[in-house]
């Protein structure tokens, strides 16, 4: 015997137009805390480049968790790199391919004039010298010990999980 409470009750008009409308708001409200992160996580590296450009401050790179994914550093970064004409250091061949081309073709309003620049942190790196250089996470010790004599400031991210 089935109980009244087990029964699903047929579904009225007022009830769907609720439920898209739930939908529609949630859609938005999501779209838009990424957007307000991913502006956040841009303001947040321009304001330490910007710094680091007024000899104000020395290099800044900011440890990250597990869970800061899909924040949108990659992007800042390349947004800064265009912006600014810095090389973006990144730790493998599939990376330069992500900041060089994927991130403009997927946000081209930030990269109409200029694209970023990267450089693949491998032994062809030896001998070149910057002023500044963003840093992608993902660099490993091997990696940072190859980039700290590059340059004299760097503004970027660290795995916090990389020793």
């Amino acid at each position: 015997m089935v109980e009244e409470t087990d029964r699903k009750l047929p579904l009225n008009r007022n009830s769907m137009a609720e439920r898209s409308v739930s939908i529609k708001l949630y859609k938005r409200f999501e779209y838009l805390s990424y957007w307000f992160r991913y502006q956040a996580t841009y303001l947040e590296m321009k304001y330490h480049l910007k710094q680091i450009l007024k000899s104000k401050n020395e290099s800044y790179i900011k440890q990250i968790y597990h869970h800061d994914r899909n924040i949108g550093k990659s992007a800042a970064l390349s947004r800064l790199s265009a912006k600014y004409n810095i090389p973006v250091v990144v730790p493998t061949q599939s990376w330069k391919n992500v900041i060089e081309r994927d991130i403009p073709s997927r946000l081209p309003k930030y990269f109409k004039r200029k694209r970023p620049t990267t450089i693949v942190a491998n032994e062809n790196f030896k001998g070149k010298r910057y002023e500044i250089l963003l840093v992608e996470e993902g660099l490993d010790n091997d990696c940072w010990t190859r980039i700290s004599p590059m340059a004299r400031y760097f503004v970027g991210y660290k795995n916090y999980d990389k020793k």
